[in-house]
């Protein structure tokens, strides 16, 4: 875990290390604003969970799905979130 985290601030890593702590192990996580993946890297190394991303920015749903292997949506929630019947134990804004 320490490697996936070397290159954030110290203000990030410990806002990383409080959502972890947070997590129940293979929880179902709907990211909202998922961006390029760091948080949810982190979250499938250290809780086993599974995301579905979600981000306005085709870019940042590509780096995502890459970085992660999760899938992820290129989506105005505007709009929408479009997921069907869908169930998860956490949602995140952030």
């Amino acid at each position: 875990m320490k490697s996936i985290m070397t290159h954030f601030s110290d203000l990030t890593k410990k806002r990383i290390e409080l959502i972890i702590q947070w997590i129940e192990p293979e929880s179902k996580i709907l990211y909202v604003g998922c961006r390029e993946g760091f948080v949810a890297e982190a979250l499938k190394v250290a809780r086993k969970v599974k995301v579905t991303g979600i981000d306005v920015s085709r870019k940042a749903v590509n780096v995502f799905e890459e970085r992660t292997g999760f899938k992820a949506y290129c989506r105005d929630v505007n709009n929408g979130l479009g997921l069907g019947s869908d169930v998860y134990d956490y949602i995140f804004f952030i």
